[in-house]
């Protein structure tokens, strides 16, 4: 059995995502992020919060982006810039697919708060080559690709510790290792944390025809033109209304419910499914958001970014996925800010041991487009959940500390 110190952050960046663990024993650590990015009306905010994750990490090894909306990525290479990192782990996602779902913000009207105002701004690089870019900016760039099912082992043979075992735990340094879908840290050869990612399947064509018609009236040279970032800010800011004009007219021919944002990456950060645990909230964890101290604790994270689950085929394969590790879940990020287009209940089925439980759930959110949804928090307040909203407000930071025993 392996002690574990566990402390994950959800950081105040307004309408938003940032998040960042740490998993440490006998001296070492890994440390996770997940997003960094928030709406161009918090830069502050973020520019705020960033400075104080430096302060508290040694560096990131493994970087996960969920997808490359501005609102959770726009704070990556000012936290590259003052933070070490490792690896990022991003979803692979053809250049066009990347562009139209910004010409949807465009033509919804939400440009002026999701895309920059300038040229220069280096988002233009991450949005055309994110591989390129983040390569810049770290050691390593792991692409994961949408769909296909992971081998998680079969997790129903959990063998627990017993209660005189706890405390006599053998800690080691954690290690990092075999970087994809699944990554686990490992202490002595023991996988003792796992960091498992998956992306919904991607729907084929609309992207392509898009891009095609752009191409048609003379807006791009080839689709591989939109790997440059000059020729996307030029698009953006400079052609504006033919670009949403290409847009609708896209929408019209292939029907609006393929140009869902499909290509999200999810995460779970947390032990194995086999994995025998006991946690325990650790005494410092009342540091911020001292309320939520008294919860009950399981170690696991779960994240979803912005997926679309508005289809009941994408809410039964999200939980198709991940139905083996909601059992050590207690924290869940659910898609898209609380936003009630992409929520069921049916997302809260299966956590917890027995699969009863519900989780505490946390929204990068400041009333942004009106969320989170009151009726999203009300049916997780009225299931016996805990909601959080981490806002601007430096205040609202959210911080979890605990110490987790885990055999392998």
């Amino acid at each position: 059995m392996y002690k574990l110190d566990v402390s994950r952050t959800q950081w105040a960046v307004g309408h938003g995502f940032f998040h960042t663990g740490i998993v440490s024993a006998g001296g070492g650590a890994v440390a996770h992020a997940y997003d960094c990015g928030s709406l161009r009306g918090y830069a502050r905010e973020l520019e705020r919060e960033i400075a104080a994750a430096a302060d508290r990490l040694d560096g990131i090894d493994l970087f996960f982006l969920s997808h490359f909306d501005f609102d959770h990525v726009s704070g990556v290479s000012a936290i590259a810039a003052v933070i070490q990192i490792g690896t990022f782990v991003i979803p692979l996602v053809r250049p066009e697919e990347r562009f139209f779902r910004l010409a949807g913000r465009l033509a919804n009207d939400d440009g002026e708060q999701t895309v920059p105002l300038t040229a220069d701004d280096d988002y233009w690089a991450l949005l055309a080559d994110p591989v390129a870019t983040l390569g810049q900016l770290a050691a390593n760039v792991v692409t994961v690709e949408p769909g296909g099912p992971l081998d998680l082992g079969d997790y129903q043979s959990e063998k627990r510790p017993s209660p005189s075992s706890v405390g006599q735990a053998v800690q080691s340094p954690p290690s990092v290792g075999n970087v994809g879908q699944t990554t686990a840290a490992h202490c002595n050869s023991d996988e003792v944390w796992i960091w498992t990612s998956f992306v919904t399947e991607a729907v084929a064509g609309f992207a392509t025809y898009f891009a095609g018609q752009l191409q048609s009236k003379g807006l791009i040279s080839s689709i591989s033109s939109l790997t440059q970032a000059d020729v996307l800010a030029t698009l953006v800011l400079d052609k504006r209304q033919a670009l949403v004009e290409t847009y609708r007219e896209t929408v019209e021919q292939v029907g609006k419910s393929f140009t869902l944002n499909l290509t999200s990456l999810m995460l779970y950060s947390g032990p194995k499914p086999s994995a025998g645990i006991r946690t325990y909230r650790s005494r410092d964890s009342m540091k911020e958001r001292a309320e939520i101290g008294a919860w009950n604790p399981h170690p696991g994270w779960l994240g979803c970014g912005d997926a679309d689950f508005r289809a009941r085929k994408r809410r039964a394969e999200f939980n198709r996925v991940f139905v083996s590790l909601k059992r050590h879940v207690g924290t869940f990020a659910p898609s898209h800010h609380g936003s009630p287009l992409d929520w069921r209940p049916s997302l809260l089925a299966g956590f917890g041991p027995k699969g009863q439980s519900v989780p505490v759930c946390v929204f990068g959110a400041d009333g942004a487009y009106k969320h989170p949804g009151h009726g999203v928090l009300l049916e997780i307040q009225g299931r016996g959940g805990m909601t959080v909203i981490v806002s601007g407000d430096e205040r609202s930071r959210w911080t979890e500390r605990m110490s987790a025993f885990v055999e392998p």
